[in-house]
């Protein structure tokens, strides 16, 4: 039985493990057991929050993924597996609930058949949207559709709920189950209705415009942001109106010079996350204490919990004081939960049946029909390339199908838009890109959050241009590529140099790509041709502006390191990457973690105001308890360098204000006759090491710190925006800068952290939020295809990739997410696909046997290599989850131009696309 954040606790610790949303406590508590003291004949629940104890045997490498070992001993750590007996004080008493939802958006819907639902069904009891208004219940904040469809009105999307229909017999509802996904007979429908236009999710514009001589006369760094509605083009206009008139210029400039122009319309596909598991959990509500309770997995628990309680904020007679949250491994998803609706169906399946545990069903049917997609797209791009083979312009207009909800349509766009460059020096670039509704099934904050798309066009384009051109797509790319210091179309400088050049010249040397054409002789015969392709994709990383990463890094008397953060593993691996990031500072890894933690982070006693210029900033940061953000949802490949640097300045105040001291007190020495230099501090098999003096080893320091009441626990907050925000502190009375803008500390063995105030805080300017990204990773990937004439199968037979990330933390997790990255890319470019709208997920039926997916036999397994590039310069760890996709797409379509002749520019490509060009 695990013991959940309800059960025995003092007031004391209520108010120091709560947070607050408006006057409601919330607790975001992590659901787990330490694997190292549990024996495997025990029924184990949640995350594992302490390592195993292979991870003893080497202090800087780890044999295998942190989660790797529970995973395979069958813990419970998916909220699909776990049940109301296994949660200590929740009710035994567990009822079953579905939801059921529209299989029609273009008709009124007028209600669900209930007398004939609860009599064919055997369903006890029904709730849908008059109940909802009824109680005053409606969404608010990011959640801003109707949570049920509503009677005399459209459903909003395809797969949109209608409502929620609750069994408490458990033999009826197995049987029953495989009816429930088609449940068009139990549902009213009236005559058919006319679509009406709706307004844009977002709508982005970006515009840059170099003169002759490289002299950057506009662009959205330099100028700052604008908004639409786009007005006329006026040179001494706002920067709305001199955006519209440089983009005018370009598209003077693009017909009216001698340049080589190639352009196309090119299409991707909705594509479904395929989670490991199925959304799912469980929701418990004690009308008496005013308690809400829920055990899910998440990308984002407190946002989760933020838009419960948002969503019945005006509720007539439904009071909460206290929410806890139970968090558990959402089972990968690459920003498919973030911010899902499903937690606000969970809430509502225990507000309308309190006092019993409501385990609300969500099968693989129900994720296909319901689960957030990656954005259906139409991209237009035009390349204009002189005869020298300089890229002089592009135009690129990127429309996004953001299905019935705006999830984060606004940001999807928003991202695509700024990496449509692909790592390319434009000196002339316009983007217009922007996400529509339709009655599609919700897309999100898939891999790649709009980028993919975008490289996609580009990458082909570049590709056909290299072809009219005569000149090797290598070759092309290498005259092209931005390098330091040259700006993105954005008009932003990279932070670190983006080493395209390194990836594309070991490409050049790969036998793939040199032999090409003579393999492509030899090894096309009969009906088989063959082709190899290239591709170049370079993604920004992190949510800039806006990275907000908390992390507390804390040592026991034993030498034991423990780390909590609000990061969540979401198949990016963190879960191991993040305690090795204490290798450096501390000597070796952590021997715990707790992810997807917010609640404890309240001891920095933190408020965030929203700062909507500069001099807000100025005068909300004289506060010293005032953040732009209290925390963030897990994304945008943000472990890597943002949410590892806040765990390295956790652990670098616990080195010198805790274990230091320790070292001093042991020598004997004084700091004066042994000052604190960080550059001669060593790790020698943990054991901290200072010129001249004896080694000691991190448990004898951990002891002496915590008989000597030192700091044995520090506590962060930063932010970064294009820059990290700095802040001093007075440190034990040392005063210090650190790149955190919120510090408290634990000394000893006690166990409540007492917040410093710092004494001033250098935030980055506002105006880096039009800078945007600032941070980025390339990848290039060379692909080989085999065309078959006769059945118009595609089939890679072979590859070689190349990524430049930065420091490497954990070889076997970066490529871990090569090889995942390959295999989806593939997916994405010859399997995956389903109707946006009639026919498709969103009316139901939809599962695996339709839905195809590659399989081992079709990722070419054994003859693909994946490389990891070291730069000149060694850089810290870079985001690099999202890139490794975006490359792979173009490099197997250009691959097939090269076997066939024949360009596409429409995903997927399934057989029926090459037979018909072929034909």
């Amino acid at each position: 039985m695990h013991e959940d954040s309800k059960a025995g606790v003092s007031r004391r610790d209520f108010i120091l493990g709560s947070t607050k949303i408006g006057t409601t406590a919330v607790v975001i508590n992590y659901l787990g057991t330490d694997l190292s003291m549990a024996k495997a004949k025990e029924n184990i629940i949640g995350q594992p929050s302490g390592a195993p104890e292979a991870w003893g045997q080497d202090l800087n490498k780890v044999p295998f993924r942190y989660d790797g070992l529970a995973k395979v001993m069958g813990q419970k750590l998916y909220a699909f597996d776990i049940r109301a007996k296994d949660l200590k004080g929740w009710p035994l008493d567990e009822e079953r609930a579905v939801i059921l939802r529209a299989n029609d958006a273009n008709k009124v819907f007028e209600g669900i058949d209930s007398k004939k639902i609860k009599k064919e069904l055997g369903v006890d009891r029904l709730v849908s949207s008059p109940d909802l208004e009824k109680a005053g219940i409606k969404p608010d904040g990011f959640f801003t559709s109707s949570v049920m469809a509503q009677i005399g009105k459209d459903p909003q999307f395809l797969g949109q709920p209608v409502g929620l229909a609750y069994f408490s017999d458990t033999e009826r509802f197995l049987d029953v189950r495989p009816r429930l996904a088609d449940i068009s007979s139990y549902l009213k429908f009236g005559a058919s209705t006319k679509s009406e236009s709706a307004k844009a999710y977002g709508t982005s514009r970006i515009v840059r415009y170099t003169d002759d001589k490289g002299q950057e006369l506009f662009s959205y760094a330099k100028d700052g942001s604008f908004r639409p509605p786009w007005q006329s083009p006026n040179l001494n206009g706002s920067n709305n109106a001199r955006a519209s008139y440089y983009a005018e210029k370009i598209k003077k400039d693009l017909n009216g010079n001698k340049w080589q122009l190639v352009e196309g319309k090119f299409g991707t596909q909705s594509v479904d996350p395929v989670f490991m598991e199925a959304e799912g959990g469980l929701a418990w509500y004690d009308p008496d204490k005013r308690e809400l309770h829920m055990t899910l997995g998440t990308q984002s628990p407190l946002d989760d919990a933020e838009g419960c309680l948002k969503m019945l904020a005006k509720a007539k007679s439904i009071k909460i004081d206290r929410v806890v949250v139970n968090t558990c491994y959402p089972g990968g998803g690459f920003g498919g939960r973030d911010h899902s609706e499903f937690p606000l169906y969970l809430c509502l399946a225990a507000i309308f049946n309190p006092g019993k545990s409501i385990r609300v069903v969500h099968s693989r049917f129900d994720q296909f029909q319901a689960g957030l997609k990656r954005h259906a797209a139409q991209i237009k791009t035009k390349l204009a390339v002189d005869k020298q083979g300089k890229f002089q312009a592009f135009h690129t207009d990127m429309t996004l199908d953001g299905g019935g909800q705006n999830n984060y349509s606004f940001a999807v766009q928003n991202v695509g838009g700024r990496n449509a460059s692909s790592g390319y020096a434009f000196p002339r670039s316009w983007v217009d890109s922007q996400a529509k509704p339709s009655i599609g099934v919700p897309a999100g904050s898939m891999r790649g959050f709009g980028s993919l798309q975008a490289a996609f066009a580009m990458e082909c384009l570049v590709d056909e241009a290299a072809e009219k051109l005569k000149i090797d797509p290598i070759d092309l790319r290498m005259k092209n590529i931005i390098t330091d210091p040259q700006a993105v179309h954005t008009g932003t400088v990279p932070l670190f140099r983006i080493n395209s050049d390194l990836l594309l010249e070991k490409a050049r040397q790969t036998s793939l790509w040199k032999n090409r054409d003579r393999d492509k002789k030899n090894r096309s015969k009969g009906d088989t041709l063959y082709g190899v392709g290239v591709a170049l994709a370079v993604k920004s990383y992190g949510k800039n502006p806006g990275d907000t990463c908390l992390s507390t890094v804390m040592i026991d008397a034993d030498g034991k390191l423990s780390m909590h953060t609000n990061s969540v593993d979401m198949g990016n691996g963190t879960a191991t990457t993040l305690p090795q990031s204490l290798s450096g500072p501390l000597g070796r890894h952590a021997d715990q973690i707790k992810m997807g933690v917010s609640s404890e982070f309240e001891a920095l006693k933190l408020y965030s105001k929203r700062a909507r210029s500069q001099e807000d900033q100025d005068k909300f940061a004289k506060d010293p308890r005032w953040v732009p953000f209290k925390a963030m949802s897990t994304a945008a490949s943000a472990g890597a360098y943002q949410m590892r640097h806040a765990c390295i300045q956790a652990a670098e105040v616990l080195l010198k204000h805790g274990l230091w001291p320790a070292a001093l007190s042991i020598w004997q020495k004084t700091p004066e006759q042994l000052p604190w230099r960080k550059d001669q501090i060593r790790w020698e098999d943990g054991a901290l090491s200072v010129p001249g003096q004896v080694k000691i080893p991190l448990k004898t320091l951990a002891a002496q710190a915590h008989k000597k009441g030192l700091v044995t626990g520090a506590m962060v907050h930063t932010y970064y925006r294009a820059g990290w925000t700095t802040a001093r502190y007075s440190i034990e009375g040392q005063d210090q800068e650190l790149k955190a803008d919120a510090l408290a500390l634990r000394h000893g063995k006690g166990e409540d952290f007492k917040v410093l105030t710092r004494s001033e805080v250098n935030y980055p300017p506002m105006s880096h939020f039009d800078k945007g990204a600032d941070l980025y990773t390339p990848y290039a990937v060379v692909a080989a295809v085999e065309v078959n004439r006769k059945s118009g199968k595609v089939k890679v037979v072979g590859g070689e990739t190349f990524l430049d990330c930065g420091q490497v933390v954990n070889k076997d997790i970066v490529e871990g997410q090569m090889h995942g990255a390959w295999a989806m890319g593939i997916g994405q470019t010859l399997f995956e696909d389903s109707p946006k709208h009639e026919g498709g997920p969103g009316q139901g039926g939809w599962n695996l046997h339709r839905y195809m997916v590659p399989r081992a036999r079709d990722v070419a397994v054994e003859s693909v290599k994946f490389n990891i590039v070291s730069g000149p310069v060694q850089d810290p760890p870079k985001g690099m989850a999202e890139v490794v996709l975006n490359a792979v797409p173009p490099a197997i379509v250009n691959a097939i131009a090269h076997a066939t002749g024949k360009r596409f520019r429409q995903l997927p490509i399934q057989p029926k696309k090459i037979l018909e060009s072929l034909s």
